[in-house]
């Protein structure tokens, strides 16, 4: 089980970092990310997405998230998203010693109105799956680092329901 944290409820000082592997995906090396306090620890770090007015667009490859990105809201929103993105990403270059630059792909996701949402297809889908009546959190599975930049994985996912 994970827990979705609301943007306000993240420290940077509850975030581990572990041992740098490397990377199949792309030639470089990935290091995944804890998040722990005096309550809980959790692989990843899961952020609820709490956007005003979006909705679904299907295209043949997958569902996207598309919202607008400067309603009062979500920019508001946006911005402590691109906080927590370069906060952690500056936390990991300070704690490798080095100076490579960062890739906010997450800020460029949000700002473009646009998020292809996962889905796992090694599960059943449920069918009783409606997204779009469903909430939507941001996971941050760890950062990649490639010859000169560093950068989120992330991924945007349908929450289970309580």
């Amino acid at each position: 089980m994970n827990i979705a944290l609301k943007t306000t409820q993240y420290s940077i000082h509850n975030t581990y970092l572990l041992e740098k592997k490397n990377n199949v995906i792309v030639e470089g090396t990935f290091s995944k990310i804890v998040f722990s306090n005096q309550f809980f620890t959790m692989n990843g770090i899961y952020f609820f997405l709490a956007l005003q007015e979006f909705e679904l667009k299907h295209h043949l490859n997958g569902i996207f998230l598309q919202f607008h990105p400067y309603q009062e809201n979500n920019l508001r929103l946006i911005q402590e998203f691109i906080r927590i993105e370069y906060n952690i990403l500056d936390y990991y270059r300070r704690q490798n010693h080095c100076n490579k630059k960062i890739s906010n792909i997450l800020s460029k996701q949000l700002y473009s109105g646009c998020m292809k949402i996962y889905r796992d297809f090694k599960k059943k889908p449920k069918a009783t799956t409606n997204f779009d009546n469903s909430h939507y959190v941001i996971k941050i599975s760890g950062i990649w680092e490639t010859v000169d930049e560093v950068g989120l994985a992330i991924k945007l996912v349908v929450a289970c329901p309580p």
